[in-house]
């Protein structure tokens, strides 16, 4: 661990993109919306995000079940490798593994589950039907939601290009070359509106990691040189379908506030048009 000397260097190298307030550094803003520190701190984060990758896609999982089984009756381990490994899937074009959790390798996901156990993160228990589970440890939370916020800025690119997705189904024919920008102008507006946490999530790369994810997934098709909703995706059932998508991969985020960006509608609504009315900057996309 960096002493207090090495911490003390790192601040006054990074005093043009931070701020103290009362005993807390943030990042600074010069102006409204101007939020360029961001990328800056995020630049010297990001090198060091491999080697914490697998325990943050662990962590999201972790809490991507209910907060109270999470923290106090555990979830079922298996069920939680199930959802690790989706997750991992989901965004593995984000960081260079040399050991990745996949269906195939429950070993990493244990060994590193075993890491976590060792930094008192996490306890593994057998409950009274002999189902292991896995819960969180309080004394742990600060570094557990560290480590969680590696994967969730990920995360909620990948869910802003499947509400992206939900414009797809009338504006066909999306340009490949401007679609990232597209994108991240909604992504922008939402982080602005409060509606994703992380300004990091507004990234053109990433968001074109997720759409390259959503190609091989076969929710979007690529024709000539435009990207549109895969044909299965336009039929009758297609936006519930989509709908379906985008709830899969909200559970795995961490929320600004108790709401998704879905949780106000109901299936009997028009998804779409109720999605345009609370956010009119869709219908120019």
């Amino acid at each position: 661990m960096p002493g207090e000397t090495t911490i003390q260097i790192g601040l006054k190298h990074l005093k043009d993109q931070i701020e103290k307030k009362r005993n807390f550094y943030i990042p600074k803003i010069n102006k409204e919306y101007a939020y360029s520190n961001f990328i800056m701190l995020n630049y010297y984060r990001n090198p060091i995000n491999f080697i914490f990758f697998n325990e943050s896609v662990i962590v999201c999982s972790l809490f991507s079940f209910d907060l109270k089984d999470a923290w106090e009756n555990g979830v079922p381990i298996d069920q939680l490798f199930e959802r690790a490994c989706f997750l991992a899937e989901l965004i593995k074009r984000e960081e260079v593994l040399k050991e990745r959790i996949t269906p195939e390798t429950r070993d990493i996901f244990d060994g590193n589950l075993r890491t976590m156990m060792d930094q008192r993160l996490v306890t593994i228990k057998e409950d009274s039907q002999g189902v292991t589970r896995v819960v969180l440890k309080s004394s742990g939370e600060a570094q557990t939601l560290l480590i969680g916020s590696i994967c969730w800025p990920m995360i909620d690119t990948y869910y802003v290009v499947l509400v992206f997705a939900l414009s797809m189904a009338k504006n066909k024919n999306v340009e490949e070359s401007k679609f990232a920008k597209d994108v991240q102008w909604l992504a922008e507006t939402l982080f602005i509106e409060k509606k994703i946490q992380y300004f990091e999530s507004c990234n053109q790369p990433a968001i074109t990691n997720a759409k390259t994810a959503m190609l091989s997934e076969g929710i979007f098709k690529k024709k000539d040189v435009y990207v549109n909703l895969a044909p299965e995706y336009l039929k009758s059932d297609g936006e519930k379908r989509l709908v379906a998508v985008i709830d899969r991969v909200g559970q795995y985020r961490s929320k600004p506030t108790t709401q998704s960006l879905l949780e106000d509608f109901s299936p009997e609504e028009d998804l779409r048009r109720t999605i345009f009315s609370e956010f009119p900057m869709m219908a120019k996309l």
